[in-house]
């Protein structure tokens, strides 16, 4: 018994099997293929259509007559996946080209949940019939489905770069994929540029593709950055909702919303809800009513404003503090050889042209293997119809169609009795194929007819010019490539449309206004209950002393600045000078959880955006003896809140020190009373996302309770413990 017992390293399989589940995600489920854009569930829902024969020209058939083929052929799991999988498909707001026609409640971009696949119907659309043709020319590999009983193909072939033009999204072990969509026209026009000119270069092809294109249009407001987007295949896109103003009469002006960002696909309805909860929290008090007149002609979201408010103000402050403008993150990741690569924009274009020259020389090789052997086929049939009567007489006298059969192929007369030796003789010359044998033996006699022999003639002809047209393809790259380029412009001249999103170069709009204000000295001033107030550098300089120091906290900052906090739960706050009134000495002022949605005695740290830009980096601490750098320029944004670090569970951050370029030491102590004192170039920098690293490894029920830097290097106190002691 014990023979059969193989030991194993309890690590070494651990680790071996999270890469075998890992890959098995990446590969599988999670990631599409760079060559048709699909994940195996796509690739199989598209399919299984096509096996049922659900064209656009047929009718709807059931979404769970699909599902369940889909599960019980080729995708055993579960049946939710697969169905929310098709319901993407079919809906125009978050497919730029829908693949999947759907009859029934598919959701809405309100946010609406999709009817059970029991109610709905479906049947591809007729750009999803481009990914399906020729599949019985040979032209992809097939492999065994889950149980071994089936054949699926490895990847479909599409006609188009549908991984740009539809994008994909997905989330594996370790990584993501995020790919926006991209105008159909613009992609085609970029791909037949390539095949033309190789060497190309990606601001070259930025000629033909503007930038990514959602199907709920809106505006891209960083054009700037999309070259190195592309570049690196890597980065972060700008999104606005496309709004203009209309006049309401009286005074008062109505902002409609007609276009929304594509991260909000799917999400009207609590974008409606989160200005309405800005508007009761006081944040947006310009505002009076927000309605939704959306209809069948298209959206309209009609916000109305209080009477003589700045219109163009607040349509910036709604881009500032709303989802109206969001960030769509790119992340151009895809499956290349079973294997997750990560490419720019002439990457994804360069390995769909190799798949499209693939797919159409299999194509070609299969058509010219089947006109030669129909050109084969017409050249035993005319041959036939010469010695017709002399293979009338070998069939009449032959006793086995098998005797038939060797006379024609080989010219064995041994068997058949012929009439005369004229005929014996002339018998033994023939020498037709097996393919020509058969189509010999299988002729109607009407074919013997002047008229159809004429008729196999001119069809001769026809097939004769085919293979040398296959041939010309195969042996000439310039007319393989015009043959796929055709192919290409068919397909734009068939399905292409307007772009729908705008390009645009809008700088952030803080700045602008900043710009337009003349730039001057104010004081912050936070009272010990929480109150913050903004004075003028002339208030400052006449208020009482005594005054002064009764405040918790007085910051000088420009009127174009920022008021930046760091809370102990990790989160980064912004106030933006500009959107405060300047007050006087007396004044109460505004609760700072009005304005940050937090509490005076949450706040670690308070500064200017300017004082805390003009250091290189900050540091943090936590109550569990975590600590970590992070540069400045991560928290150079115009949101109102971000995450400034990340906490560990039942973690919380209990110091946040900007170093000044004299800052060498840092010193941890515990409320243990034990100290460790360690070189600041000895913490790893690293993201606000990240959680840092161990300080200062506590005792049981220990905690940290204070920080400190210091520009003084004593290799000599650089480790002590409780009261001094060395450790």
């Amino acid at each position: 018994m014990s023979e059969n017992i193989i030991k194993v390293n309890y690590e070494d399989e651990m680790q071996q099997s999270y890469i075998d589940y890992a890959m098995s995600v990446i590969v599988q489920r999670a990631l599409p293929d760079v060559r048709d854009g699909l994940k195996p569930v796509h690739r199989r829902i598209l399919y299984t259509m096509g096996e049922l024969k659900n064209y656009p020209s047929k009718p709807h058939k059931k979404s769970a007559r699909i599902v369940g083929d889909v599960l019980g052929k080729y995708h055993p799991h579960g049946d939710s996946s697969v169905y929310n999988a098709m319901v993407r498909f079919s809906q125009d707001f978050n497919m730029l080209m829908p693949l999947v026609d759907g009859h029934g409640n598919f959701g809405s971009i309100d946010g609406d949940s999709p009817a059970a696949m029991r109610y709905t119907e479906v049947r591809l659309s007729p750009v999803a019939m481009e990914m399906l043709q020729d599949l019985e020319k040979n032209i992809v590999d097939f492999i065994p489905n889950f149980d071994n009983t089936l054949k699926e193909p490895v990847v479909l072939p599409v006609k188009f770069p549908n991984l740009l033009v539809n994008g994909a999204t997905g989330i594996a072990v370790g990584m993501r994929t995020s790919i926006p969509p991209h105008n159909l026209k613009e992609v085609i026009d970029a791909t037949k540029a390539t095949i033309d000119k190789p060497q190309i270069t990606i601001k070259e092809l930025m000629k033909y593709i503007k930038g990514p294109d959602f199907p709920t249009g809106g505006i891209v407001a960083n054009k700037k950055d999309l070259l190195k987007i592309y570049k690196t295949g890597k980065g972060r896109i700008r999104l606005r909702a496309k709004m203009h103003v209309e006049d309401a009469g009286y005074g008062k002006n109505n902002i409609v919303v007609t276009e929304i960002p594509y991260t909000l696909a799917g999400n009207k309805t609590k974008l409606i809800e989160d200005i309405i909860k800005l508007i009761a929290e006081k944040k947006l008090n310009e505002i009076t009513e927000i309605r939704d007149e959306s209809s069948k002609d298209g959206m309209r979201i009609v916000i109305e404003t209080k009477r003589g408010v700045n219109v163009e103000k607040l349509i910036n402050k709604l881009y500032k503090i709303t989802k109206l403008e969001d960030v769509f993150s790119v992340n151009f990741l895809a499956i290349l050889n079973n294997r997750p690569e990560k490419f720019n924009l002439k990457g994804i274009i360069t390995h769909y042209i190799n798949f499209l020259k693939e797919i159409n020389v299999r194509k070609i090789n299969y058509e010219l293997k089947k006109f030669e052997d129909k050109k084969e086929i017409l050249e035993g049939l005319i041959k036939a119809s010469d010695v017709i009567d002399l293979i009338i007489d070998i069939i009449k006298g032959s006793k086995s169609i098998k005797t038939v059969r060797d006379c024609l192929t080989k010219g064995k007369t041994e068997g058949i009795k012929f009439k005369t030796k004229k005929a014996k003789k002339e018998a033994s010359k023939l020498f037709f194929t097996e393919k020509q044998t058969e189509a010999i033996l299988s002729m109607q006699l009407q074919r013997l007819v002047g008229l159809e022999i004429e008729k196999l003639n001119k069809e001769y002809q026809v097939v004769d010019r085919k293979i040398n047209y296959y041939t010309l393809l195969l042996s000439d790259e310039e007319k393989l490539k015009k043959y796929i380029k055709d192919d290409l412009t068919r397909i734009k001249k068939s399905y292409g449309e307007k772009r729908k999103t705008k390009i645009k170069n809008i700088s952030d709009n803080y700045y602008e206004e900043d710009k337009a204000v003349t730039e001057e000295d104010i004081y912050a001033l936070i009272d010990r209950f929480g109150y913050l107030k903004i004075i003028d550098s002339q208030s400052y300089t006449r208020a009482n002393k005594e005054t002064l120091q009764s405040y918790r906290k007085i910051i000088k900052l420009k009127n174009t600045d920022r008021l930046c906090l760091f809370t102990n739960d990790g989160m980064f706050h912004q106030i933006k000078m500009l959107d405060m009134k300047l007050g006087k000495i007396n004044d109460r002022g505004i609760p700072i959880e009005n304005l940050c949605d937090l509490k005076i005695n949450e706040i670690l740290l308070i500064s200017s955006t300017e004082e805390l830009l003009s250091c290189n980096k900050v540091v943090f601490a936590t109550l569990n003896g975590f600590v970590k750098l992070t540069e400045t320029e991560e928290f150079k944004t115009n949101r109102r809140e971000i995450i400034g670090t990340k906490l560990r569970e039942e973690d919380k951050l209990i110091d946040v020190k900007i170093l000044k370029e004299e800052d060498r030491e840092i010193e941890l102590i515990t409320k243990g009373d034990r100290a460790l004192r360690f070189m600041i170039k000895e913490i790893p920098t690293q993201k606000r996302n990240a959680m840092g690293v161990i300080g200062i490894n506590l005792n049981i029920g220990d905690e940290l309770e204070k920080v400190s830097t210091s520009d003084k290097t004593d290799k000599n106190k650089r480790r002590r413990g409780a009261k001094g002691a060395i450790i």
